[in-house]
């Protein structure tokens, strides 16, 4: 449906920070001397991420500790951290002392994948959640929900509002897209706006949403005219 009254919930898309994923396939283990130059800059290169303008948390995880490790190859290294904007990841990235590391990769990695989302302001990601995003992006390509630095797409928002209730917002005006917004309570849909004529999601946003809602274990959603959609498993291309 098209709306033009004031648009959901009587308040616009919170304020979001920007979370990124990657991983790399190291070409050695760790403990293997050919990877000794990779871990001694592991610290270096975390606290050079602390202490740059727009960090705001990284995972604790440790690539060098390999029983704790979340995918089952223990070659594959991962981070994942949230920034205050895709501008200033950018700064830290490729300039100064991450860029230098980052120009040696081949070094150490064969191969490595990155995916940044964004999240409400004052939440952090899981590991789960950061790997499943970047499954996302490996099916669609770069959507609203999992994308790549570069790949540019409208602010796509999704915030728990109680233990069975979620709100989503997609808003960015900049690039002519649609503003919506929908709210989901207890598997039921129950209330969804478009700023604009255009309702166009597209396949990628509606799995999109589709997958939001299964990772709140909602396997069916009820529409307003009263019909159910089944909610079934994402497969990949």
């Amino acid at each position: 449906m098209n709306e033009r009254s004031p648009l959901l919930f009587g308040s616009t898309r919170p304020a979001v920070h920007l979370a990124q994923y990657n991983i790399a396939k190291l070409r050695h283990p760790v403990g293997h001397p050919a990877t000794e130059g990779f871990v001694e800059l592991i610290d270096d290169t975390n606290a050079h991420a602390e202490a740059s303008p727009g960090f705001v948390w990284r995972h604790g995880i440790d690539s060098r500790d390999t029983d704790d490790a979340p995918y089952d190859d223990p070659l594959i290294t991962v981070n994942a951290s949230v920034w205050e904007s895709i501008a200033q990841l950018r700064e830290f990235a490729y300039r100064g002392f991450h860029r230098d590391v980052y120009r040696r990769r081949q070094e150490w990695m064969v191969d490595s994948a990155a995916v940044m989302w964004w999240i409400p302001t004052g939440t952090t990601p899981t590991l789960q959640a950061c790997m499943a995003r970047l499954a996302f992006h490996d099916r669609h390509g770069p959507t609203p929900y999992a994308f790549e630095i570069g790949q540019q797409q409208p602010v796509l928002a999704i915030a728990d509002d109680g233990p069975t209730a979620l709100q989503m917002w997609l808003d960015d005006r900049a690039i002519g897209r649609a503003a919506w917004r929908l709210q989901v309570t207890d598997a039921h849909l129950t209330h969804f706006a478009v700023d604009d004529s255009s309702a166009e999601l597209g396949a990628a946003l509606q799995d999109a949403v589709e997958v939001t809602l299964r990772d709140r274990a909602i396997t069916t959603l009820h529409m307003a005219d009263g019909t159910a959609r089944a909610l079934g498993p994402i497969r990949r291309r």
